[in-house]
């Protein structure tokens, strides 16, 4: 976590130094969301949506004078996951007795987004935007909560997963002008999952997630 921080505050510190260029900006972003785990492997299915959140920091890079093409990036912390189940068996007396095993992931990640921002120009105080891009992903914690309805298990499942994903990126959204360069920036994103998030030859999985992406641009 200490690196984390010290990474978020080095990305502040690089932009505030060039905040004053014309085509760049930065800022804060909070995005609320849910998310799921969607399995690929025959006997383990979805079972229900986890609350998701992540923070950090957003930077854009403008390609004209109007600024209605950008490179938008930055660096965040992400927490996602989500429920899957499958058909197990436990031992019972001397035999087996099949049981319906629910598992709950946590995932939490450093995520660094390399999307294209499509600006139209301003409509009153707002401009409208489309977002499309690549959201490469490096896993620092992963946990699970198991229950097959006899036992409950809580486990550190990092080795379990792949230290890298990857996502497609698509937003929706728009920017309020608050005052000089200083904009509200609210949009809705899809992150569908590309890689398995699985460190594991029997189960593939992908991670999706829906938020509300809530940020300051400066």
């Amino acid at each position: 976590m200490k690196r984390i921080i010290s990474v978020l505050f080095f990305f502040l510190l690089a932009g505030n130094y060039v905040a004053n260029a014309q085509k760049f900006h930065f800022g804060l972003n909070i995005a609320p969301g849910i998310a799921w785990i969607k399995p690929d492997t025959k006997g383990f299915d979805n079972d229900g949506v986890k609350l998701a959140f992540s923070y950090g920091i957003i930077t854009e890079f403008a390609f004209n004078q109007n600024q209605n093409y950008a490179l938008a990036t930055g660096l965040q912390v992400s927490y996602r996951g989500g429920k899957i189940s499958n058909l197990d068996s436990i031992v019972v007396g001397n035999g087996f007795k099949p049981v319906n095993s629910k598992t709950k992931l946590t995932l939490q990640y450093l995520e660094l987004p390399v999307t294209l921002k499509m600006k139209t120009n301003e409509i009153g105080a707002f401009k409208y935007f489309g977002q499309f891009g690549l959201l490469p992903a490096f896993n620092i914690k992963a946990t699970s909560v198991n229950d097959n309805g006899f036992n409950i298990t809580n486990e550190n499942i990092k080795s379990d997963i792949n230290a890298f994903s990857a996502s497609l990126l698509v937003a929706l959204g728009f920017e309020y002008n608050l005052v000089g360069n200083t904009s509200l920036v609210v949009s809705a994103a899809f992150n569908n999952g590309l890689t398995d998030v699985l460190d594991n030859k029997d189960v593939k999985a992908i991670s999706n997630l829906i938020n509300l992406n809530v940020g300051i641009l400066f």
